[in-house]
């Protein structure tokens, strides 16, 4: 009875996830130097993702996870392409377990304190606002009114439910799609906050509506992450008040729900961009979607290495790129493009109205800002971003803020990306950390000030 109170199978789940994965490339991996790199990378990673679980850190935790993961797998993408040689890739992780250990280090020892200081007041009123049905109407309004407007714009409802994937996110409609994603944001957790809090059949059915347009609009990232942070939420409140015997629950919960996503999102992914009678099984999804475009980081890493001189682009991608990437191209004529689409130009020589972009990696990006040192700037500067994700998540929990806390692990998974596009994930901390916030508490503005007048009259 004693063991069944206290065993934790999220450590289990964890931990055999992680030797899984270690041990799966160990076996395809046939020499020495390469096995030896590998599982110094794996042994790094996934010692810092259970340190990170344990003390409660959830961005730290799926940095590291979603770290070790992307880059086994784009690992065995490079053994399959055989296009580098052996001690080119046993460099590279060299380099990752490197950036891995400076990361934890950095995360340790820099202070945020100041910055949680501001963040308070801020998340207390989040949390009033997220809990407002007035918010979740009006933010229900304004997100199904940018569908009407792109349907309209496709030719009608048949056209966009049949629309691929790249006609759908046309780099034409861009600021419509940042607008957009604000809103779906804030949405998302109004749900949350609605369904945790108050158990309302409006919420359920919100809930619902958003899985079949997320389904419609093909975005596996989106189905993928829909209901995840519902699951981290209800683990994390378990794990602070110790209700093991939850906990477990939740693990198995999980792990059931998450496989369903993950191979449906996955077909999603594969078959999105398919036209006319192709088709394709299971075993070759599965295959698709290990060795395609998807986990190409590491490749990518290699190449901008070989084709940029150290230190080329001057910190364009850390510091320019994401914070300044929302000023319109018409009032900054030559504004940046970032380099996952810069590679497509000149690595791969893709046409220029592609609406994708590759993966530029961690090791790529911060050589190409800062050479050979990049690795150091970046784990220190990256770090900061997944430290404040964390610490204001743990002020929100801790004292039961629903909504500011399923904005905090918001902030925490697209934080946990940054290794595969750091200027791309970043970008995205910066439009949920600043303009989300600036959405949220207007409408919350707007919503006072027309209650305070109902209220007069």
């Amino acid at each position: 009875m004693i063991v069944r109170k206290y065993i934790r199978h999220d450590y289990l789940l964890l931990i055999y996830i992680l030797l899984f994965a270690s041990c799966m490339v160990s076996y395809l991996t046939h020499t020495l130097i390469l096995n030896t790199t590998i599982c110094l990378f794996s042994t790094i990673t996934s010692l810092c993702a259970f340190f990170a679980y344990y003390r409660r850190k959830v961005g730290l935790c799926y940095f590291f996870l979603w770290m070790e993961v992307s880059y086994l797998l784009g690992y065995l993408r490079l053994i399959k392409l055989n296009i580098f040689c052996h001690s080119v890739i046993s460099s590279t992780y060299l380099q990752l377990a490197l950036f891995s250990v400076l990361f934890i280090l950095f995360y340790s020892i820099i202070p945020v304190n100041a910055v949680l200081k501001r963040c308070k007041r801020t998340l207390v009123l989040l949390d009033d606002v997220y809990c407002n049905d007035s918010f979740l109407l009006i933010s229900f309004i304004i997100y199904i009114l940018f569908y009407i407007y792109k349907i309209y714009v496709s030719g009608g409802f048949y056209s966009f439910i049949f629309m691929v994937y790249a006609e759908r996110h046309d780099p034409t409609l861009s600021y419509l799609t940042f607008l957009q994603n604000i809103v779906k944001g804030s949405f998302i957790i109004a749900v949350y906050t609605s369904v945790i809090m108050k158990k309302s059949l409006k919420a359920f059915f919100l809930l619902f509506l958003l899985f079949i347009i997320g389904s419609i609009e093909g975005s596996s990232g989106f189905l993928l992450n829909f209901i995840l942070p519902l699951i981290i939420y209800y683990l994390y409140d378990s794990i602070r008040k110790r209700k093991y015997s939850m906990i477990n629950k939740w693990t198995i919960t999980a792990v059931i729900l998450l496989s369903i996503f993950l191979v449906y999102s996955s077909g999603v992914r594969v078959n999105r961009g398919t036209t006319g009678d192709t088709k394709t099984g299971f075993l070759d999804s599965i295959s698709e979607i290990i060795y395609g475009r998807t986990f190409d980081a590491v490749e990518n890493s290699i190449r901008i290495r070989e084709y940029y001189k150290p230190g080329e682009h001057l910190g364009t991608h850390l510091f320019i790129y994401p914070f300044l990437n929302f000023i319109p191209r018409a009032f900054w004529h030559t504004k940046p493009i970032g380099l996952g689409k810069q590679i497509m130009y000149d690595l791969y020589d893709a046409p220029e109205n592609t609406p994708v972009s590759f993966s530029s990696g961690v090791l790529g990006e911060s050589y190409i800002d800062f050479g050979y040192i990049g690795i150091i700037v970046y784990a220190a500067f990256l770090s900061i971003f997944v430290k404040i994700s964390d610490e204001i998540l743990k002020y929100s929990g801790n004292r039961n803020l629903v909504g500011a806390s399923l904005f905090s692990i918001q902030l925490c998974l697209i934080a946990s990306n940054i290794p595969g596009s750091p200027e791309g994930y970043l970008l995205r901390f910066v439009i949920i950390g600043i303009f989300q916030v600036v959405y949220v508490r207007v409408i919350g503005y707007f919503i006072n000030k027309t209650g305070a007048i109902c209220k007069s009259l």
